[in-house]
């Protein structure tokens, strides 16, 4: 196949995907609401739940799409492959600095106590793993800004 006719139909099927949100979306806001539900705050169109999975199809694709992309970069040549290898190595010992930092203490809520010590470990993980990160954000920031005055 000539990446003429690649495009083309590229073009051909995002055309067909943006078409289907706008009917999805036509039908939402000018279609039936669920019975019981009309003339109330808490009114329901019928096809929610369509356009919510049709969301999470679109979801999807885009992340398969994103993922399969970036592995054929990665592959592609050795630099990048020592690249994306070294900046695997770079999050999990960011995810494993942040799980032994993390603890599974009890919380103690207005509603009663939440007990889970896997769910309480990984939360606390996600946390410090986000603190991580924004720090190191700050400081690359920070660095890129001093060092343009030395160059």
């Amino acid at each position: 196949m000539s990446s003429k006719l690649i495009i083309r139909l590229i073009n051909i099927f995002l055309i067909l995907l943006m078409a289907a949100a706008v009917v999805l979306a036509g039908i939402f806001y000018l279609g039936d609401v669920v019975p019981g539900t009309e003339g109330t705050a808490m009114e329901e169109p019928v096809i929610t739940n369509t356009f919510i999975r049709y969301a999470e199809l679109l979801l999807v694709f885009c992340a398969g799409v994103t993922i399969l992309i970036s592995l054929v970069n990665v592959f592609s040549s050795w630099k990048t492959l020592k690249r994306f290898l070294l900046v695997l190595v770079g999050a999990a010992a960011v995810v494993f600095l942040a799980y032994n930092l993390a603890t599974e203490e009890v919380i103690r809520t207005a509603t009663g106590v939440f007990r889970d010590p896997i769910t309480l470990k990984w939360t606390d993980t996600g946390l410090y793993t986000l603190y991580i990160l924004m720090g190191l954000a700050i400081l690359s920031i920070v660095y890129s800004e001093i060092a343009k005055y030395f160059k």
